[in-house]
């Protein structure tokens, strides 16, 4: 959002041709910038505002001046496809080979998007189509490498008509809404960035599915651990059960095959005299084995 001293850049935004002329008349700044560091005019050809760019020129504006990407208002309305704002500066007196920062001049950026009428603008106005960008590209390998065979045949012709450029612009308009596709450049880097970023995300899944899978490993060694000792002694359990039961089997099988006492062999003892003991309590094999008062 622009602060409240920057009236002009206002102005051009809200496309008030009124104001702009009363501010310039009243001696504000023309080379003024803003937080991106747009000057009035650098704004005015990313908008497209014609008519506003012819006052800010008739002003004295800065036809030269670029912003914080090393791009001049002829860069920028290229970028943006305005074709009228690009004649008008071309016939200022704009430089046509000024570069970005990348090395591009508007030859390329026009090659790059395919614009025939751009392009025919600024190779009229003795545009390098030899110059290179710090790729190593001229706009022709651009236009070439991206199947632009009319920006070829323009970049190659001798003679231009400029009559026709003109007709052309009519026929398309000031391409105000016609906005730039993003730069194969960026386009490339985003992807990069991209690339990255999902492979700094699988391996973070990776790592957590092996942390996860090593974590369960653990427990379930854990769990058959503990599973297995358990068993060892819920057999031993059994088994010592198993044993008493074996033990008394025993003992009472003893004890239904020794005979009784007679009267005679009965010793002194006073659990014969409890009552309700029955003739099994005389067993001898009781009496040895289990008597509390032996």
């Amino acid at each position: 959002m622009l602060r409240n001293d920057l009236q002009l850049h206002r102005a051009v935004e809200e496309e008030n041709e009124t104001l702009v002329r009363k501010l310039l008349k009243d001696g504000v700044d023309v080379h003024q910038r803003d937080a991106n560091r747009q000057t009035p005019l650098l704004l005015a050809a990313k908008l497209g505002k014609h008519d506003i760019a012819r006052l800010l020129l008739d002003s004295d504006a800065d036809i030269e001046t670029s912003d914080e990407y090393c791009q001049t208002a002829l860069l920028i309305a290229t970028r943006f496809r305005h074709k009228n704002v690009v004649r008008l500066l071309l016939e200022n007196g704009a430089d046509p080979d000024a570069t970005d920062e990348n090395g591009q001049t508007a030859l390329h950026l026009a090659a790059k998007l395919g614009d025939v009428v751009i392009t025919r603008l600024l190779v009229n106005k003795n545009a390098d189509t030899d110059k290179e960008d710090d790729d190593g590209n001229t706009a022709i390998m651009l236009a070439q490498r991206r199947g632009y065979s009319e920006i070829v045949q323009v970049l190659g012709e001798e003679d231009i008509d400029t009559d026709s450029d003109r007709d052309d612009i009519e026929a398309e308009g000031d391409g105000d809404d016609c906005y730039i596709d993003e730069l194969e450049e960026e386009n490339n880097k985003l992807k990069e960035q991209l690339r990255h970023a999902e492979e700094v995300r699988k391996a973070d899944i990776e790592a957590k599915e092996r942390v996860r899978l090593e974590n369960e490993k653990q427990a379930a060694d854990k769990a058959k651990l503990q599973a297995e000792e358990e068993a060892k002694r819920v057999e031993e359990i059994r088994k010592a059960e198993e044993a008493r039961k074996a033990e008394e089997a025993r003992r009472a099988a003893a004890a239904r095959n020794t005979p009784a006492w007679t009267p005679q062999e009965q010793p002194d003892c006073s659990c014969f005299n409890w009552d309700g003991l029955g003739d099994h309590r005389r067993n001898r094999q009781w009496h040895q084995n289990w008597c509390p008062r032996r």
